[in-house]
Parts: C-alpha cells; sequence; structure tokens
C-alpha cells in the first residue's frame, strides 16, 4: 500500500514541477560549473530562434544594487558577468540589442554607484557552436567565458 502511494507521488510531482524539455540531468563539475553539453540547434526550438522577451523589472536591478551595497559595506570587491547573448539573434533584431544595452546600462550604473565591475561577455563574439540557447553557453562557451572573466579578474586586481 505505501508502495502504491510513492509511486503515484513521484508520478504527480513528476507531472508537477519537471520541465518537459531535454534537460533532465543538473549536475556542478569539480569547478563549480554546470557542464551543459547541448549542441543541437533545435534542441529547443523557441529558446533557440525566438527572442527572449522583454523581462527586466525594476526589482531585479533593485536586488542587485542591494547585493552590491552590502559586499561595499562589507568591503568585498565583486564583479558581474553579462553572459553572451546567441549573435544571430543579436545581429537579427534591434530589440535584443537595445534591450542588452539598457540591461548593461542599468547594471553598470549600479556598479559605478557601489564600486564593483561589470565584465560584459557579448564582445566575445561566439558563433552556434558555443551556445546551448540564445541566453545559455554550452560547455565549450563556459570555458571560454570562464578565462574571459578570469583575466579581466586579473588584469582589474593588479591596479
Amino acid at each position: 500500500n505505501n508502495l502504491l502511494f510513492c509511486e503515484q507521488r513521484e508520478k504527480m510531482w513528476k507531472e508537477k514541477h519537471t520541465q518537459s524539455n531535454k534537460f533532465t540531468y543538473l549536475g556542478f563539475d569539480h569547478t563549480g560549473s554546470v557542464p551543459l553539453k547541448i549542441y543541437s540547434k533545435k534542441g529547443v526550438g523557441g529558446r533557440w530562434y525566438l527572442p527572449h522577451p522583454g523581462i527586466m523589472n525594476n526589482e531585479s536591478f533593485n536586488a542587485v544594487a542591494r547585493m552590491a551595497q552590502k559586499a561595499q559595506n562589507k568591503g568585498v570587491k565583486y564583479y558581474v558577468a553579462h553572459q553572451p547573448y546567441r549573435e544571430a539573434l543579436v545581429k537579427k533584431h534591434k530589440a535584443v540589442r537595445d534591450a542588452l544595452k539598457y540591461f548593461d546600462d542599468r547594471i553598470d550604473t549600479i556598479m559605478k554607484q557601489y564600486n564593483g565591475t561589470l565584465i560584459r561577455l557579448q564582445g566575445l563574439q561566439l558563433n552556434d557552436d558555443y551556445h546551448a540557447d540564445r541566453s545559455h553557453l554550452n560547455d565549450k562557451g563556459s570555458t571560454i567565458a570562464s578565462q574571459e572573466i578570469g583575466k579581466i579578474i586579473d588584469q582589474t586586481e593588479k591596479k
């Protein structure tokens, strides 16, 4: 009787709380990264071909400002890395370029106010081989982005 209950509960949990996509495993490697070994341009169609909706809101920026202020108050040097967006969508959609600029401008204002550093990674201009979808890097892209972040932090810390 308890076994049947457990099986029914597991089924209900899966239906209610798991996403219906191909990402069934989220495991951290020894570096703390989540290596997304996703290379198919058709992995999740809408997340590949369609630009991300404009869902930025003031409360998100306020939360970043609170964290930045807390770090500054504690004397912690901090960085915010803005990961690259799929280049084909950046080139194709002015709204995407405008949204990326708006995000960077807002975060940069917060970083200047609280002595943080914004690391913009869009300049890496990674092609589709380095993306899992429009806004997430796969394991190859994450490696390149991490190296760039490390390089920028090293240069910043030398000042």
